[in-house]
């Protein structure tokens, strides 16, 4: 009789780790998109640096969020959900994710693109002298429009931005990748603690 409820008390953990992992799943996904979402966001001010601060995917709350859902359903007593919860709340340390200081991220990028708008112009004026002596050289001589300025700035705002926002995107991505590995860490050693195998 005692192997019996052994065997039952690990079927009914299993089954409360697999519905916490199946709502983990949706719960970390709609994290994720948000935090890329913002990540992503057009523009070529500071805003997309800000609102990935707010969306920072951080592993404690999300599975927290997918505990809270989990444990509403009725197939498993609540119990086993509470057992599962103490364990979430033992590891909390190791669901935290520190987050970058993207104030000062953000900051920095605004240094960066002021640097890049404000040198629009003598880059351009380069480019077209380096245009120049390349004609002379081949004993020709540049026709030089008048929208020319204005047209290497616009090309080179477009490429130098999207270079720059890059940067600071994958500096973003970068940091936040440990965060979103931390839940699927906890997920392969949560089952092992209460002596049954992986979902």
């Amino acid at each position: 009789m005692k192997a019996q409820y052994a065997d039952l008390d690990k079927a009914r953990v299993k089954l409360a780790i697999t519905h916490l992992e199946t709502v983990l799943v949706f719960k970390d996904i709609n994290a994720n998109e948000k935090f890329s979402s913002a990540v992503y966001l057009e523009g070529d001010d500071a805003t997309f640096i800000k609102a990935a601060k707010d969306a920072w995917p951080s592993p404690f709350p999300i599975i927290s969020s997918a505990w809270n859902e989990a444990s509403q359903d009725k197939t498993v007593p609540f119990a086993y959900f509470q057992r599962l919860r103490v364990a979430i709340d033992e590891h909390a340390d190791q669901l935290t994710c520190t987050k970058p200081d993207l104030d000062s991220l953000a900051n920095q990028y605004d240094v960066e693109r002021k640097a890049v708008l404000d040198g629009l112009e003598k880059k351009s004026k380069d480019e077209l002298e380096r245009q120049r002596v390349e004609a002379e050289r081949n004993g020709k001589k540049l026709l030089i429009e008048p929208d020319i300025i204005p047209r290497f700035e616009q090309q080179f705002k477009i490429t130098d931005m999207y270079s720059l926002r890059k940067k600071y995107r994958e500096t973003m991505i970068d940091a936040a990748t440990p965060c979103t590995k931390k839940l699927s860490e906890f997920m392969k050693k949560l089952p092992l603690e209460f002596g049954v195998d992986p979902v």
